[in-house]
């Protein structure tokens, strides 16, 4: 049995899933199994991952999803429900991994286990975010959306979600926190963050990019600059910004209690911390 489950969601993705299947065979650390689930594409999606599944026999396993669509966050956590394995990577279909990704990933979780065996962990690597045709936009998702990596309490995570679903490694006593809470999140990778900050485990950041982060139009989230203009945008959406944030309360209380106070001064807090954030140059 292979140690590790790549769960990859798919839709509509003919035209940048060949890349991203390349570059999981061109991984240094082949002890994984893909697992997909299409959420009832319209093109040629289907066909493309057939193609490979021949390719490479016992690589490849077709979730039936039984002519239903589920959107993005719960064709992952149909993914997540019906996969049993001791670690796991979300994989979205339109990015290209490195190839040192997974083997990175693999050796930050097992060095924490041995450390901590019995807490839950997620590790995750920054990203390279790129256009459609993989010019590189910024050297790392951290800096071009203005995030925390190291900033992991589960208020913080709440706040500033930092571990992108498509960048993470997680075990299976994450699973485990994760799955009760699905109600409770709006992604997938919010979810086990979350649910693993709130069961006081490990969120661990490894400072090298290994995902080329693909934005274009389809992009269901993508990369969002945090500059001027996007802080300007969210004050004159003032209501919007109000109603997400009341959610976004709801659903972490939910999770673990978390007082009104507590989640109105991490705001403050996360955002003096953004306001003067510094970033590793990659080199």
């Amino acid at each position: 049995m292979m140690s590790i489950a790549i769960l990859m969601a798919t839709y509509n993705s003919s035209e940048y899933i060949r890349p991203q299947l390349d570059s999981l065979f061109s991984q240094t650390n082949q002890d994984w199994l893909l697992y997909v689930r299409d959420d009832c594409s319209t093109d040629n999606t289907i066909n493309i991952i057939m193609e490979y599944q021949n390719k490479y026999p016992n690589r490849i396993v077709i979730i039936n999803n039984k002519k239903e669509s589920l959107r993005a966050y719960m064709n992952f956590i149909d993914l997540l429900k019906k996969v049993e394995c001791k670690y796991y990577m979300f994989c979205d279909h339109d990015d290209v991994w490195l190839p040192n990704k997974i083997q990175i990933s693999y050796e930050r979780m097992l060095k924490l286990e041995s450390q901590s065996p019995n807490l839950p962990i997620v590790v995750h690597t920054d990203m390279k975010v790129v256009d459609q045709n993989l010019n590189v936009i910024c050297d790392s998702f951290w800096k071009y959306s203005n995030l925390l990596p190291d900033h992991t309490k589960f208020e913080e995570m709440v706040l500033c979600n930092s571990a992108n679903g498509c960048a993470m490694m997680f075990n299976d006593k994450a699973k485990t926190v994760a799955l009760p809470n699905v109600s409770f999140a709006t992604m997938h990778d919010m979810l086990v963050n979350q649910s693993v900050a709130a069961s006081n485990g490990i969120i661990s950041a490894i400072k090298i990019p290994a995902v080329l982060y693909r934005q274009h139009i389809d992009n269901v989230v993508g990369a969002k600059k945090r500059d001027l203009k996007y802080y300007i945008h969210k004050l004159k959406n003032i209501r919007i910004l109000f109603k997400d944030n009341v959610l976004c309360y709801k659903n972490a209380n939910r999770i673990r209690p978390i007082s009104i106070m507590s989640f109105l001064f991490t705001k403050l807090k996360i955002f003096i911390y953004k306001s003067t954030a510094r970033y590793e140059k990659y080199e």
